[in-house]
């Protein structure tokens, strides 16, 4: 297809909408994981965000609830569960928890979703490889709205976020052992609300692209704008690159976001 007429098309236009919101917040989330250095985190939430919204499906079908509010709670349910646990154990014992329980949540409630639903297929189908062509129009201000509200949050709390991460124990000691860990669960609460958005734009897979590729990719410098404008990019590139080639937007994404990786590294090592 050609980009020039498709952006004409009110899908594509929905589409770009929400590709920007969606780049907006995984730039400053991947930002702030990569700052407390929790890419560990990044990486692992795919299992997790796929069985929160498992359940959220799941759950829908009996009760008139929002799928996504209701993946929301696993998952914040999910990353409190490591959060506790990490007080407690090692870190990679922390992180098998997380890993086991939630793949026994994505093969129970998945297996619910087929059982249950006549459209379960369409539905796991979707939590995994969903693309933001498919937005609908009444989609739209939720996008909009709950996308500006995350990145209000975080950067009316950028400051505290930055001293957590960069002297946890200077914040331990002026604000508290009790306000370190419910603020440590903030940053956990704001990983597992941007999860759920991407994954509602994009898909689980692509949203997990979009969680790790800007907290990775090796920058000179790394600051806010840099990673923003990198996750634009490469959600943009994806985006015309699914338009002109036929390509899934996730495996577009994946390409691109790799790209970003490596040329800055090339460059760094020329």
């Amino acid at each position: 297809m050609d980009p020039i007429s498709a952006l004409q098309e009110p899908f594509v236009q929905r589409a770009f909408i929400a590709i920007t919101m969606a780049s907006l917040v995984a730039g400053l989330v991947s930002l702030m994981i990569r700052y407390s250095q929790l890419q560990f985190l990044a990486v692992e939430s795919f299992h997790a965000l796929v069985a929160a919204a498992a359940v959220g499906y799941f759950v829908e079908l009996f009760y008139p609830v929002s799928p996504e509010l209701v993946a929301y709670l696993v998952m914040v349910g999910l990353l409190g569960f490591l959060n506790v646990l990490e007080g407690r154990v090692e870190r990679l014992t922390a992180i098998a928890a997380l890993s086991l329980s939630s793949a026994t949540i994505i093969s129970l409630f998945s297996f619910g979703l087929a059982q249950k639903s006549p459209f379960g297929s369409t539905i796991i189908y979707n939590i995994l490889f969903g693309t933001p062509f498919l937005i609908l129009q009444r989609e739209v201000p939720y996008v909009v709205l709950a996308g500006s509200a995350m990145l209000l949050v975080l950067v009316a709390l950028w400051k505290r976020i930055l001293l957590l991460s960069f002297d946890p124990d200077y914040f331990a000691f002026i604000k508290g052992n009790n306000s370190f860990f419910l603020h440590r669960l903030f940053i956990y609460a704001m990983v597992a609300a941007a999860a759920v958005y991407l994954t509602k734009i994009t898909g689980a897979v692509a949203a997990h692209v979009l969680l790790i590729a800007p907290s990775l990719a090796p920058f000179r410098q790394v600051s806010p704008v840099t990673v923003v404008l990198y996750a634009l990019l490469v959600c943009y590139s994806a985006a015309f690159a699914s338009i002109i080639f036929n390509l899934p937007y996730g495996a577009a994404l994946g390409f691109f976001a790799l790209l970003g990786y490596l040329l800055p590294a090339v460059i760094r090592r020329s």
